[in-house]
């Protein structure tokens, strides 16, 4: 019979911001859905779980306040006593701590089968590696991102580097968001590949007819060199045919567009957006595009969250050959070659001159979204994992 599953991840709960007084964007998190979508997978396989959650809130001022308890239904979220103090280091030392020993507490209170970990963060992987050395509980790494490849924290990538060669020998199983981050973790235990989850209910594929005159294409998600941010919007002065474009990331885009763009594409910089919005955009939108650079290592170190949104929303999806995509089917995602304003604007071209041609990707994504990562589907994949650390 299912257990109970320590989950020690750093997640920002509705909650949490109401009652600590904070605003969203100010507690903004990326992987926050990601995160969401894991504990749901894990309550719908049938598991109860506690969610450790270690989290920093960027201040100008040093506080510190008590531990917070959030109970749902088969959930219960704890936070650490949070604090702020300089410098950074001390900060996350002193938080590192705080969990384990909280990591630690709980284990006491409850049964636990297995202790799954986000990430290889100093403040999850060693609370995860003092439970299982103290309390005998296996260890399970979900592997989202390798940090120690792109991180401009210094003291991240360090840590990753020793913390891969350390941990990857003591952990007993792996959640991993590519195929390329579970051979390169090794080992002979048990691993899943899970390439994201969308926690939300999701149409299946986009109408035959666009409700649009003119098609509607998003760009969405941290707007930076890495994902492909600027050669995104340099292609934009080679697209022939008429296209709304909207723009939704942490970044203002309005003093850096290119001067010479065809009138037939208009551009619509939205800025951040609140989760729930930027989902009613896209819901919207018939062309989805995500441009990480195929020469950045940070490519084949993750696999982006925002792909997994627009399958699940049956969008076409135009994007680079990031990690181990081409390996997930044919016919899902209209491939471009090179990491060139010219490139990507030829595939999007191919698209907007024949939309209707290119409709059944969208459809195609959204069926091996429903079969591969929704919430029962990932559920499915952490049942066939967790049942081998049940007693």
């Amino acid at each position: 019979m299912p257990g109970t599953v320590l989950y020690i991840a750093p997640y920002v709960h509705d909650s949490f911001v109401s009652v600590r007084g904070l605003s969203t964007s100010k507690v903004y998190q990326a992987g926050k859905s990601k995160i969401e979508g894991i504990i749901k997978s894990i309550c719908y396989a049938g598991y109860d779980v506690v969610v450790l959650s270690p989290i920093s809130i960027p201040s100008d001022t040093w506080f510190w306040s008590k531990s917070l308890v959030i109970s749902g239904d088969r959930s219960t979220i704890v936070y650490p006593p949070l604090i702020e103090i300089r410098p950074r280091f001390l900060k996350y030392l002193i938080l590192t701590i705080l969990t384990a020993l909280f990591a630690l507490k709980l284990s006491f209170k409850y049964r636990f089968s297995c202790c799954i970990f986000y990430n290889m963060l100093p403040h999850t992987a060693l609370p995860s590696m003092t439970v299982k050395v103290i309390r005998s509980i296996p260890s399970v790494i979900e592997f989202e991102d390798d940090y120690s490849h792109f991180s401009h924290n210094r003291m991240l990538r360090l840590f990753n580097v020793g913390a891969l060669s350390l941990i990857r020998n003591m952990i007993d199983g792996a959640v991993c968001v590519n195929s390329i981050l579970a051979e390169k973790l090794g080992g002979k235990y048990p691993k899943a590949i899970a390439r994201g989850v969308f926690s939300l209910n999701s149409k299946l594929g986009i109408e035959d007819e666009s409700p649009h005159k003119v098609p509607m294409l998003i760009f969405s998600g941290s707007l930076n060199s890495d994902r492909g941010y600027d050669l995104f919007l340099q292609a934009l002065r080679h697209i022939e045919y008429p296209v709304d474009v909207f723009i939704s990331g942490v970044v203002g885009i309005r003093d850096i567009l290119p001067k010479d763009i065809l009138p037939v594409v208009r551009i619509t910089s939205m800025g951040y957006l609140e989760y729930s919005k930027y989902l009613e955009v896209l819901n919207q939108a018939d062309i989805a595009v995500s441009c990480y650079r195929a020469d950045s290592k940070m490519s084949t170190n993750i696999f982006p969250s925002k792909i997994i949104e627009y399958m699940a929303y049956g969008k076409i999806i135009v994007t680079s050959r990031v990690a181990d995509i081409e390996t997930m089917g044919e016919n899902l995602f209209v491939f471009y070659d090179e990491d060139s304003p010219v490139s990507i604007a030829s595939a999007i071209n191919d698209v907007l001159n024949d939309i209707s041609k290119y409709r059944s990707f969208g459809k195609n994504a959204a069926r091996y979204f429903m079969d591969n990562c929704s919430v029962p589907a990932t559920a499915r994949k952490l049942s066939a994992l967790l049942t081998t650390y049940e007693a």
